[in-house]
């Protein structure tokens, strides 16, 4: 199995009922995880918030989760 790009998290589930073997399930699995690190070349999220006049937040870092 090959993906390009970052896999959202819905991804393998969409792919699961061609894949409907354990072995296969762990793979897409692996897959996804890969694809978190890799589709962002090792870089990382990070959300900040303003509203109006004010001061912008602090960053906060998204975390990506696993299946």
């Amino acid at each position: 199995m090959r993906y390009h790009g970052m896999m959202r998290a819905d991804d393998p589930a969409a792919l699961a009922p061609s894949y409907p073997g354990r072995p296969d399930r762990l793979a897409l699995k692996r897959l996804h995880r890969a694809s978190q690190g890799s589709g962002m070349r090792g870089r990382s999220l990070v959300v900040r918030a303003r509203r109006g006049s004010a001061a912008p937040s602090g960053p906060r870092p998204i975390v990506p989760s696993d299946l």
